[in-house]
C-alpha cells in the first residue's frame, strides 16, 4: 500500500517547538510500501542526516521547496529503495553539497534545481549517481564548484545549467570521469579554469550566450576524455585554449568573442576533425595558439575579425585543410606558420591590413591559395622563405609590387594570376625562388615604360618551352592606374656579348644565350635564375659561381662537357645534343631536383660522377644512355627515375640506386640490378635475352608484363637497324621464334659465356700441341 507525505515545517509533527519552522529528517519509517509523493516546503531549516532514506522507495516525486536553508549531510540518500522519478530543489538556499551527497539515487527522470543559491558543492558530492535523464540548474547561484564535484556520474543523458546562471568560483575538471550524453549551459556567467570542462566523456557539449572567464593554469595536466561535439555560440572568453581540445571530434565557436586564444605548454589537439570559428571576433591569437604536434583534419576561420596575431601563431602543427575565408585581419605577424605542415592552406576573400614579411615562412604547404583577398599594406619578402608543392596567388589586390616577395622560396608550382599590383615590380622581385614551375600572367601592374629589361621579363613571351613562364600581363598607367598602349612601354631585354664567343639576351630573371664561336665556350656567369644556351659546337658546364641561378637549359649542341655543377643549381635540362659527365663528384653533398635529358645521346658517366648526390627526379626521353661504370652513381639516391623510349645501353649501376622508376617503351641492352628497384613499372619494352625462359617477370612490376619482350642478343645490334621493319618481316619471324628470359638470368648468362669464352683459346692450343705430337711420332 503507498501514499504521499506533504510536510509543512510550521504544523510538522517533529518539530522542536522552540523552533517550530526548523526541520530535521532522520531515519523515515512511513509504515507504507512505498511513497508517491515526498514534499517539504515553507521551512527556515531543513536538515536531512545520512542513511534518511533508506530501504524508503518513492516512486515518483521529491520535492524540497521555499526553504531558506538545506543541509545534506553525506550519504543521505544511501540505501534508498527506489529513487524518484522527479527530484525538485527550487526557491530555496543550500549550505553545501557535501561529498556522496547523492549516493544511491539512479534512475531519476529529472533532478531539477531551480531558483537555488548554493554556498559551495563539494568533490563528488554528485559522484556514484547513474541513469539520469535529466539533471538541471536553473535560475542558480553558485559561490563555488570544487573540482570533480560531478565526477564519476554514468549514463547521463543530460546535464543543463541555464537561465540566469551566475557560478563565481568553478575548479578544474568537475566532470571527470563521467559520461554524459550532453551538457549545456545557456544564460551563464562562469568564472573557471583553463581544465574545468576537461576529463568528461559526452556526445555532445554546448556554451550559448555565456560569459566565461578562466584563470590560467600553468601546470599541464592531461586526463582521458572523448568529446564528439562541442559547440559555444554568442558567448565571450576571456581565453581559449585550443589544445585543451584534445580527443574532440568537432569544435564550433559562432559569433563569439575572444580576447585570447592561447596555449598551455606541452598541451596540444589530437584526434580533431573539425575545428571552426566563425562570425566571432579574436582580439589576440597568440604563439603557440595552436600549438606543436597538434594534429587537426580540419580547421576554419571565416567571417571573424583578428586584431592581432604573433608570430608562431599555429606552430609546428599537421594539418590537413586550413581556410581562412572571409575575414578581417588587422595584421599578419611574421612566420605565422613556423615549422607547421599543412596539406592545404586556403587565403579566400580576407581584407588583410597589413602582410608582414616571411608571413608564410619556416612551413611545408602541399598546396597553398591565396586568392581574392585585398591587402592594405605588404612587407618586402612577405612571400618569403615559403616551402610548398603547389602555390597559387589569384585575383588579388595589392598596393604595391613588394621588394624579393619570394626570397628563398622553394615552390614546385607557383601561379601568380589576375591579381593587381598598385606598384612597378622592382628587378628583385623574383629574387631568390626556386621555382620548378612559375606561371605568372593576367596580371596588372604600375610599370616604368623605360624599364626595358624588367618591362622585357613581364611582357615579352620567350621563344623556348621554359618552366618560367610570363604572358599576357597588362601595364597601368602610374596616375590614371589605365591600361598603357603596349606600344609605349619598351620591352626590349638588355644584350650581351662575352669574350668567350656567347651572344645573350636578359630578360631580369631569364637569359637567353647562343653561341658565336665554333670554339668549346664555358657557360657564362649570371644574375638571372634561368640560363639557357644552345646552338653551339662544344660547351663546357662548370661552377660558375652564380648564386642566384637554378635552371640551367643546354640544346642543339654537339657536344656538351659537364664537369661540375653550380651550387645553387636545381634543375638541369639537356636537349637534343650529345654529352659526357666527365668528371668525378659533380653533385656532391648536394641535391638536384631535376635532371631531364631529351634527344640526347649520353656518351660516358665517368666513376663517381653523381657519387654521394641526390636527385629528385632524373628523366630520360628519347635518350641513348652508354659509357656508365659500375661506380658512376655511387652512394647516390635517386628518387624518381623516368625512361621513356630511350635506348639502355649500358646502365652500369643507374638501377641499383633508384627508388621508383618507370621505364617504359624503351630498349635495354643491359638489365643488371632492375630487380632491386623497390617499385617500379617496366611495361612494353624490349630487354637483350640470351637464355631460355617463357616469360619476363620480374616480381615489383606494378605494370604489365605481358607488354615486354625478349631481343635475342646476337641480333640485339641488327634488330635496332631495323626497327622500323613491320611485324610481317624477316626480323619478326627471327623474333617470334625466340624465347624470353628474365632478367637476371640474362646476366648470369652473360656472366657464364664470359667464362666460356675465356677458357676456349687455353683448350685450343692443348688440342694443337697433342694433335703436333701425334705427327712428330
Amino acid at each position: 500500500m503507498g501514499g504521499g507525505l506533504l510536510q509543512r515545517c510550521h504544523d510538522a509533527l517533529w518539530n522542536n517547538p522552540e523552533q517550530p519552522k526548523d526541520l530535521r529528517l532522520t531515519k523515515l519509517d512511513f509504515q507504507l510500501d512505498y511513497v508517491d509523493l515526498f514534499v517539504v516546503h515553507s521551512c527556515d531549516k531543513l536538515i536531512i542526516t545520512n542513511d534518511t532514506f533508506s530501504g524508503v522507495e518513492i516512486t515518483e516525486q521529491f520535492k524540497l521547496l521555499e526553504i531558506k536553508q538545506i543541509e545534506i549531510e553525506p550519504y543521505a540518500f544511501r540505501g534508498i529503495r527506489k529513487a524518484p522519478k522527479q527530484f525538485v530543489i527550487q526557491d530555496s538556499a543550500i549550505g553545501t553539497i557535501p561529498r556522496n551527497a547523492f549516493v544511491g539515487l539512479s534512475q531519476v527522470d529529472h533532478f531539477w534545481i531551480k531558483n537555488v543559491s548554493i554556498n559551495r558543492i563539494e568533490r563528488s558530492a554528485f559522484s556514484g549517481i547513474s541513469l539520469f535523464k535529466y539533471i538541471y540548474f536553473r535560475g542558480v547561484v553558485i559561490d563555488a564548484i570544487e573540482t570533480e564535484a560531478f565526477a564519476e556520474m554514468h549514463h547521463v543523458n543530460y546535464f543543463y545549467m541555464r537561465g540566469n546562471v551566475s557560478l563565481s568560483m568553478v575548479d578544474e575538471f568537475i566532470f571527470r570521469g563521467s559520461h554524459i550524453d550532453e551538457i549545456m549551459f545557456e544564460d551563464a556567467r562562469v568564472k573557471a579554469t583553463d581544465y574545468t570542462l576537461s576529463g568528461v566523456f559526452s556526445n555532445k557539449i554546448e556554451l550559448i550566450d555565456c560569459k566565461w572567464h578562466t584563470n590560467k593554469v600553468t601546470n599541464a595536466k592531461v586526463t582521458q576524455q572523448a568529446v564528439d561535439i562541442f559547440n559555444a555560440k554568442n558567448s565571450t572568453f576571456n581565453r581559449i585554449v585550443p589544445g585543451l581540445f584534445y580527443n574532440h571530434t568537432s569544435i564550433t565557436f559562432d559569433m563569439c568573442q575572444i580576447h585570447h586564444l592561447t596555449s598551455i605548454p606541452t598541451i596540444y589537439i589530437q584526434n580533431c576533425a573539425d575545428f571552426l570559428i566563425s562570425n566571432s571576433r579574436i582580439y589576440q591569437w597568440h604563439s603557440h595558439g595552436i600549438p606543436e604536434h597538434s594534429k587537426i583534419q580540419s580547421l576554419t576561420i571565416e567571417s571573424c575579425q583578428i586584431d592581432r596575431t604573433h608570430t608562431r601563431a599555429v606552430f609546428g602543427s599537421n594539418i590537413e585543410s586550413f581556410v581562412l575565408d572571409k575575414n578581417k585581419i588587422a595584421s599578419t605577424a611574421r612566420r605565422f606558420f613556423e615549422r607547421s605542415v599543412i596539406t592545404k592552406l586556403l587565403v579566400s576573400e580576407c581584407v588583410i591590413g597589413s602582410l608582414a614579411g616571411s608571413t608564410f615562412a619556416n612551413a611545408r604547404f602541399n598546396i597553398l591559395l591565396f586568392n581574392e583577398n585585398k591587402v592594405a599594406n605588404i612587407d618586402d619578402k612577405a612571400f618569403g622563405i615559403i616551402n610548398a608543392v603547389q602555390m597559387q596567388i589569384t585575383s588579388s589586390y595589392f598596393p604595391r609590387f613588394p621588394e624579393f616577395a619570394f626570397e628563398e622560396g622553394n615552390i614546385t608550382d607557383l601561379t601568380v594570376l589576375s591579381s593587381h599590383f598598385r606598384g612597378p615590380p622592382p628587378k628583385s622581385s623574383f629574387a631568390g625562388l626556386s621555382a620548378q614551375r612559375l606561371r605568372f600572367t593576367h596580371c596588372e601592374f604600375v610599370c616604368q615604360v623605360d624599364d626595358c629589361e624588367t618591362n622585357a621579363l613581364f611582357f615579352q613571351k620567350s621563344i623556348h618551352q621554359l618552366a618560367w613562364v610570363f604572358e599576357h600581363n597588362r601595364c597601368l598607367s602610374h596616375s590614371t592606374f589605365q591600361t598603357v598602349n603596349p606600344s609605349m612601354v619598351c620591352t626590349n631585354a638588355t644584350e650581351i656579348i662575352t669574350d668567350s664567343g656567347v651572344f645573350c639576351r636578359r630578360r631580369l630573371e631569364i637569359e637567353e644565350c647562343i653561341c658565336t664561336s665554333d670554339d668549346t665556350v664555358i657557360v657564362p656567369r649570371s644574375r638571372a635564375s634561368l640560363l639557357v644556351l644552345g646552338d653551339c659546337n662544344s660547351v663546357s658546364l662548370v661552377d660558375s659561381h652564380s648564386p642566384q641561378l637554378h635552371s640551367v637549359y643546354l640544346y642543339r649542341t654537339a657536344f656538351i662537357n659537364v664537369q661540375s655543377l653550380p651550387q645553387s643549381l636545381q634543375r638541369l635540362h639537356i636537349l637534343h645534343s650529345a654529352v659526357k659527365f666527365n668528371r668525378a663528384y659533380i653533385i656532391r653533398d648536394t641535391s638536384l631536383h631535376e635532371l631531364k635529358l631529351n634527344g640526347v645521346h649520353v656518351d660516358a658517366i665517368v666513376d663517381n660522377a653523381f657519387a654521394g648526390g641526390h636527385i629528385t627526379s632524373l628523366v630520360l626521353d628519347s635518350t641513348r644512355l652508354s659509357g656508365v661504370t659500375s661506380k658512376s652513381f655511387a652512394k647516390s639516391m635517386i628518387n624518381e627515375l623516368y625512361i621513356y623510349d630511350s635506348e639502355i645501353v649500358n646502365a652500369g649501376d643507374l638501377f641499383a640506386h633508384a627508388k621508383h622508376a618507370t621505364i617504359a617503351d624503351s630498349k635495354l641492352r643491359s638489365s643488371l640490378f632492375l630487380a632491386s628497384i623497390s617499385h617500379l613499372c617496366f611495361r612494353n619494352n624490349s630487354v637483350e635475352c640470351g637464355c631460355i625462359e617463357m616469360d619476363l617477370k620480374l616480381p615489383q612490376n606494378q605494370c604489365d608484363d605481358s607488354s615486354n619482350r625478349c631481343i635475342n642478343g646476337s641480333n640485339f645490334d641488327y634488330w635496332r637497324r631495323t626497327r622500323t621493319i613491320t611485324p610481317n618481316s624477316e626480323v619478326a619471324d627471327f623474333l617470334s621464334g625466340s624465347r624470353p628470359c628474365s632478367a637476371k638470368q640474362n646476366d648470369q648468362l652473360k656472366m657464364s659465356r664470359g667464362s666460356v669464352q675465356s677458357s676456349l683459346p687455353a683448350f685450343a692450343i692443348l688440342l694443337c700441341c697433342v694433335f703436333m705430337t701425334l705427327i712428330a711420332c
